[in-house]
């Protein structure tokens, strides 16, 4: 995806040190098993270009690798492990006096993280003129996320910090999703419903 935008502060009387971004573009790639193994890889990559009149400016990559392992218990549940590393890449072209040391660098972090969920469903009889069917499924969800701290200070300040981590996410997902018959006899399924509550604990 690419976006231009232009960011108006109106609680400022000069807009010259609102950040723009322009261009700014992100890429994703499809998770797809790594040399055909049960190991999956996934690829996200983004660019902005950071312009302002006042304070800095600059180009800023993000590169975001993840690999991920899904396992399953049995068919009861499944646990999935994953490890993803970020490598921001900046290059400052303002006019404030600086090191070249402070004019263009790049930041390594890493997040490890631990999926496990398993689902429950129903499905009822409609019989409706074009629902023939509706699955309502409960799916639990535990989520461990780790991020440690690292030394961001000496980042331009268009470069967005990566925040300090160590939480688990409990959640459950409830979904209604509907079996349509077309006057033609075509099967389609549209989800009608998605409901999540979400609440996470700091250890």
């Amino acid at each position: 995806t690419a976006l231009i935008g232009y960011t108006d502060d109106l609680t400022s009387p000069s807009n010259g040190a609102t950040l723009q971004k322009y261009p700014e573009t992100t890429l994703t790639g499809v998770k797809q098993s790594l040399f055909g193994t049960s190991f999956n890889i996934d690829l996200s990559a983004s660019y902005s270009g950071n312009y302002r009149t006042d304070g800095q400016k600059g180009n800023l990559v993000d590169l975001k690798p993840a690999i991920s392992l899904p396992l399953d218990a049995g068919g009861y549940f499944r646990f999935t492990p994953e490890a993803e590393v970020r490598e921001t890449f900046w290059e400052r072209n303002d006019d404030i006096p600086a090191s070249d040391s402070d004019k263009r660098g790049s930041r390594s972090t890493y997040r490890l993280s631990a999926n496990m969920t398993t689902s429950v469903f129903r499905d009822f009889t409609v019989s409706g003129k074009s629902i023939e069917k509706i699955r309502h499924e409960i799916k639990p969800e535990l989520v461990y996320d780790y991020i440690p701290y690292f030394d961001q200070d000496d980042l331009p300040n268009f470069v967005d910090l990566v925040d300090e981590k160590n939480a688990v996410t409990a959640a459950l997902t409830n979904t209604l999703m509907a079996k349509l018959k077309g006057k033609d006899g075509a099967i389609s399924y549209v989800e009608i419903l998605r409901f999540k509550l979400a609440e996470s604990f700091d250890i």
